[in-house]
């Protein structure tokens, strides 16, 4: 077995006062701790574990690929930090135990596949639950739709916008601000290859390009009938390469299905397989979904497609298309781990840092040096501030150890030292690094 790198860090912050404060009486209130009637069922611990299992999407080709995995204990739109990370086997699978917060009531997992929100219930529960994201949900193989399910007699339109996403992007045309659209009779029928959208035959009378505020977009109103229909460009791929196809979709009026499409084709437009996302009756807000998939052989390029059902007055927002690719795999230190997605691409030994309890987030422990005689009870004989960094390679498997301690006050007036112990062998550890920060000018040992 290989030997483990432990490293720790000794952060001593400042805020402290190098003369110890004296013991201080209980309150007034107060004439006996052991007054105290605690519960026999309280349960003092505030952190819970579940055991996640992530399953990436079906359609891409793990053998040579190992991706990454975040998960968040809230949306970064909330302030939400990673709190695990790893790296999926071959299947596509990751399998973790995540220890955060009782009070979180929602797990959110990122990948290059996009973003997933997985809902956990509040409290502990005694016994890790077993909680299941999986990519693959609304995923399918098989071509567009062109019979529309429920509402017949209804119609509906397409509205795209305009706030294309940073970052390199393959498609052509993606704010929509160029008014040049082709037309084509329909999703499959034969166009040119070339770096335009086209819009399907059953939209091309009710679609026009429309000056939306400061945007120009692409908008389609609806008639009497129901309408099937969408918009597509073509881009040049290689057979192997992994294409991600995202964009953000919101519902402006009715009712609708969307579907997200890649089509790998041959040079002579012959489809070779189907990889969609559906989203059914999408929120009235912006949410962003993705679809993914790795090109079979004899790929030439990839047919990138919006296509929806839509149904009496609905118009459909789509925003921020965006397509990217990545051809052969980067992989320096040969872990498996592309370089993109490795958060330490030139060492074999490392691969994702895993924060506790939280990335940039500090946990605390206060100590009562008279313990376990009650004395003042007032917990700041000894404050702390800790991170740990569980450091994984490919495997996820822990190959080395970071650990910060913040010295936030020390309010004892006699001598105490503090220490820390770990249940591993020294035959498992092959090095150990220390550095100290002094920041109070007044600190003294």
């Amino acid at each position: 077995m290989k030997k483990r790198l432990l490293t720790i860090t000794l952060l001593l912050a400042a805020l402290i006062l190098a003369s110890s404060c004296s013991k201080n009486k209980l309150p007034d209130e107060v004439d006996n701790m052991r007054q105290m009637a605690v519960p026999q069922d309280f349960n003092f611990e505030n952190t819970q574990t579940l055991d996640l299992r992530v399953k990436l999407p079906p359609t891409v080709d793990y053998s040579e690929r190992l991706k990454r995995i975040w998960v968040y204990d809230d949306s970064p739109d909330n302030g939400g930090t990673v709190i695990q990370s790893g790296v999926a086997n071959h299947d596509g699978i990751f399998s973790a135990s995540v220890q955060t917060s009782n009070f979180t009531d929602t797990l959110y997992i990122h990948s290059f596949a996009g973003w997933l929100s997985l809902p956990v219930s509040q409290g502990m529960k005694g016994l890790s639950d077993e909680y299941e994201a999986d990519y693959g949900t609304n995923y399918s193989t098989q071509p567009p739709d062109t019979t529309p399910d429920g509402l017949p007699g209804q119609a509906g339109g397409f509205h795209w916008g305009s706030k294309l996403k940073a970052g390199d992007n393959y498609i052509v045309n993606g704010d929509f601000e160029s008014d040049d659209f082709g037309k084509q009779n329909h999703w499959n029928s034969a166009r040119p290859n070339d770096t335009r959208w086209y819009l399907t035959n059953s939209l091309r009378t009710l679609a026009s390009a429309y000056q939306d505020g400061n945007n120009q977009v692409v908008r389609t109103v609806g008639d009497n009938r129901t309408r099937y229909g969408g918009l597509s460009q073509y881009i040049a791929v290689e057979p192997g390469e992994e294409v991600v196809f995202t964009a953000d979709i919101r519902k402006t009026n009715g009712n609708a299905k969307v579907w997200l499409y890649l089509i790998p084709r041959r040079t002579n437009n012959q489809a070779l397989k189907y990889f969609s996302y559906s989203y059914n009756n999408p929120s009235s807000n912006w949410t962003s979904k993705t679809i993914t998939a790795t090109m079979p052989a004899n790929t030439a390029y990839v047919q990138v497609l919006f296509w929806s059902h839509n149904y009496r007055n609905s118009i459909m927002d789509y925003d921020d298309a965006v397509v990217s690719i990545s051809g052969r795999v980067v992989d320096a230190d040969g872990d498996g781990v592309e370089d993109d997605e490795d958060a330490y691409p030139n060492d074999a030994n490392k691969a994702t840092n895993n924060y506790y309890p939280g990335e940039g987030q500090y946990g605390t422990l206060a100590y009562e040096d008279m313990w376990p005689v009650a004395g003042d009870y007032d917990f700041n004989d000894l404050v702390l501030g800790y991170l740990f960094n569980h450091i994984k390679n490919a495997d996820n498997l822990i190959t080395s150890l970071g650990i910060t301690f913040q010295l936030r006050a020390i309010g004892a007036s006699i001598q105490n030292g503090f220490g820390l112990q770990f249940d591993i062998t020294n035959d498992k550890i092959s090095q150990v690094t220390s550095s100290y920060e002094i920041t109070a000018d007044n600190l003294s040992f």
